[in-house]
């Protein structure tokens, strides 16, 4: 590839298992079916095993491992791999540690008090609790897991096999027609982000009656942030894009937003104006 790729970033596949805490309920559905006189393939009846808060920082933890990893790397097309910048691996392995740290002590919670839990399903559960719908207690904890796997991108010149050269070059050509498509779709992605992120805040300012949250602003300077690093191919036009954001769009806050008439009808304006300059190259993308 001609820009390196394999040398500027790598492939990582976040995945995350746990115990789903519900179950198909035959009886109860049979039930409903007979009280109001339906099919009973009109619906489904689950019920939740567990009071849904007993999981709650397992549920957290797992949605900010997923959050992290999605806002820090780029989309690629094989088996929810997903480009990470190398620049960006160490502080990428060191927050995604601490996240599968959180997601195991609250797991390890959860498994300590399993029995108690399964006592409260009982009582709330009544005639619907059924014991066989539980694991064994000194099992629980083996559903829930979450891995990072971390592999280099492959090169077209990689081949450990003997092959014919016509055989080879067709394959090396294939894999970088690959390569250079998912490329593509990656800083196509980052592009759409940060339009989608300016042309929020061009909608909600634009109309000074409008509420908006500070993640607004925030959302924004956390891209800008970050942006230099996802950007893979040294794209000049969308650092200077992301570079006039900054500084026009970043700089507001949003509490003068909200008070400051005359600050939000320019930040206004200026966000449109960017959203402008984008429009045409995104279309191109």
């Amino acid at each position: 590839m001609g820009i390196g790729l394999s040398e500027k970033a790598m492939l990582v596949r976040l995945t995350v298992s746990k115990w789903t805490a519900s179950k198909f309920d035959k009886p109860a559905t049979e039930a409903v079916a007979v009280q109001y006189g339906t099919d009973e393939k009109a619906g489904r009846y689950s019920k939740k095993l567990v009071d849904e808060n007993a999981l709650k920082e397992i549920a957290k933890a797992a949605s900010d491992a997923r959050k992290y990893h999605y806002a820090n790397t780029l989309p690629w097309n094989d088996d929810n791999y997903r480009l990470l910048p190398s620049e960006s691996y160490m502080d990428y392995s060191s927050q995604m540690r601490q996240f599968k740290s959180d997601f195991e002590s609250a797991a390890i919670k959860f498994a300590s008090n399993f029995s108690g839990h399964i006592s409260d399903a009982k009582v709330k559960l009544n005639g619907m609790f059924n014991a066989d719908d539980y694991p064994p207690i000194n099992e629980i904890i083996n559903f829930f897991k979450m891995d990072v796997c971390v592999v280099p991108i492959p090169e077209a010149t990689d081949f450990r096999v003997s092959l014919q050269e016509d055989e080879i070059n067709n394959i090396r050509k294939e894999m970088e027609m690959r390569s250079l498509e998912a490329q593509q779709i990656a800083m196509s992605t980052l592009w759409t982000r940060l339009y989608d992120a300016v042309a929020a805040m061009s909608e909600r300012l634009s109309d000074k009656n409008n509420i908006f949250r500070d993640s607004l602003v925030g959302n924004l300077v956390d891209l800008c942030s970050i942006l230099p690093k996802l950007n893979i191919t040294d794209d000049p036009k969308l650092e200077e894009l992301r570079t006039e954001i900054e500084s026009k769009l970043c700089a507001y806050s949003p509490n003068d937003l909200r008070t400051d008439m005359s600050q939000r009808k320019q930040a206004a304006t200026d966000a449109a104006d960017i959203l402008s300059a984008m429009s045409g190259y995104i279309g191109g993308q």
